[in-house]
């Protein structure tokens, strides 16, 4: 129902496709009006076994307040900033994952630095930026890195066989 000063009151619909064009105008409008975008999100596609890594997050706020920056390997948290947490507890924290080798010393919110790569530190990792109230907005980009060299143990062979064709 519309009103005289033409604001939305509510509005019952039955009609599928009006329901469809609804829900796209809100989430259009949504994704326009949201403070926070990315510049840049810096992860390298390929990496050699043992090789370090380095991964950049760049957004702009445009003027709100920064809420959190969350770190994700294959949708697990790896790391998290929440600037309100200090000094109570630390702003940054890492959360160990099989293959994920943070150096916490040599990373922030927006960088980490992974000492070295192994086979199972390859997948998809993203990072998601979220400003404080009253906005609360949240954008999240993600990108995939590929880790190639020989595995340790190649997959069928006994060890004992495997050592002596190394």
């Amino acid at each position: 129902m519309l009103l005289e000063d033409g604001l939305t009151r509510g509005l019952v619909l039955n009609n599928p496709a009006m329901i469809s064009h609804v829900v796209t105008t809100c989430v259009a409008l949504t994704v326009c009006r949201c403070p926070v975008k990315f510049l840049r999100l810096a992860v390298p596609g390929a990496l050699k076994k043992g090789e370090p890594a380095d991964l950049t997050c760049e957004y702009d706020l445009e003027g709100e307040t920064l809420y959190s920056v969350k770190w994700y390997k294959n949708n697990v948290e790896i790391l998290r900033y929440i600037p309100s947490d200090a000094p109570a507890s630390p702003p940054l924290q890492v959360f160990d994952l099989v293959g994920v080798h943070i150096n916490i010393q040599k990373s922030n919110e927006s960088y980490i630095h992974l000492n070295k790569t192994d086979m199972n530190t390859g997948g998809v990792y993203g990072c998601e930026v979220s400003t404080d109230a009253p906005q609360f907005k949240t954008v999240r980009a993600e990108k995939e890195i590929r880790i190639y060299g020989r595995s340790d143990i190649t997959p069928g062979l006994p060890r004992d066989m495997f050592l002596m064709f190394k």
